[in-house]
């Protein structure tokens, strides 16, 4: 991120400070201003360790941390099939394929998922479902059929309101949930696992961990064609 003629030594104790603050803060939303107050220095120093660094202005310094975290990003996607277990993907989409009715069951930041993977269904031409809530839940439930099929969504799967009611119910339970977790090893019939513990402290921005259920979801969508 700095310029190969950069040096450290070069800097002051206050400003290698700074330097190490730029380096391991997320600044995307910062201003140098507030850095600035942060150190009670003025916005002047700020801009004398970016000089020092490399860059012309703090704002190209942030440019160039945001390029770098996206390659970063990039990365991880490359890994992240190897934290994810597709062994019940094809099984998966034969159940969804022959289902009467598909469910998508979600809650809270997985509802964003729920409502995508809703939709690409009833494109594809399946009936589907969204439900967002326990109470949602307990009115579908009642009407629950032979030749339907529920997939829960849980990122820890550990949700007790969701786990509770699905304990009940006698019609296949397709989850996309953390490996190990109850809905992973009790309660589910098939299930695409993982374990992205990794992937979550390497990309803390992602805070909701919607971008790997996204990532699952496509799969099922393709092996669904």
């Amino acid at each position: 991120m700095t310029s190969q003629s950069f040096n450290e030594d070069s800097l002051t104790d206050a400003e290698y400070e700074i330097y190490q603050y730029l380096l391991n803060t997320d600044i995307s939303n910062l201003t140098a201003g507030e850095i600035a107050k942060h150190f009670f220095v003025g916005r002047t120093m700020i801009y004398r360790v970016c000089q020092k660094m490399g860059f012309h202005t703090f704002t190209e310094l942030k440019y160039s941390r945001q390029q770098e975290q996206a390659d970063d990003f990039e990365l991880s996607i490359e890994q992240l099939n190897t934290q994810i277990s597709f062994s019940h993907l094809h099984p998966i989409a034969l159940e969804i394929r022959g289902a009467n009715r598909v469910f998508l069951y979600g809650t809270i930041a997985s509802t964003i998922a729920t409502e995508y993977f809703e939709r690409q269904l009833i494109n594809s031409g399946c009936f589907a479902v969204q439900i967002n809530d326990r109470f949602q839940f307990e009115q579908r439930a009642r009407g629950f059929t032979k030749g339907d099929v529920l997939v829960c969504i849980s990122s820890s799967g550990k949700n007790t309101d969701m786990n509770g009611v699905i304990s009940t119910i006698t019609i296949p339970i397709i989850a996309i949930t953390k490996r190990n977790s109850p809905l992973h090893t009790t309660l589910s019939t098939l299930c695409i696992d993982y374990n992205l513990d990794n992937y979550q402290s390497r990309n803390a921005f992602d805070r909701e961990n919607l971008f790997p259920l996204f990532v699952i979801i496509q799969k099922v969508l393709l092996a669904l064609r």
